[in-house]
């Protein structure tokens, strides 16, 4: 499933964004964990 008009740099910037995106939907879903746990 190679696309020959995305650019190695552009792959590498997508990666980049997605693995930042992960990160905050983590801590998203981290922090609604939290916020569940602490309701009585």
């Amino acid at each position: 499933m190679k696309d020959p008009s995305r650019k190695h740099p552009e792959l590498i910037e997508e990666i980049s964004f997605l693995k930042q995106r992960i990160k905050e939907l983590e801590q998203s879903e981290s922090d609604r964990k939290q916020a569940e746990e602490a309701l009585p």
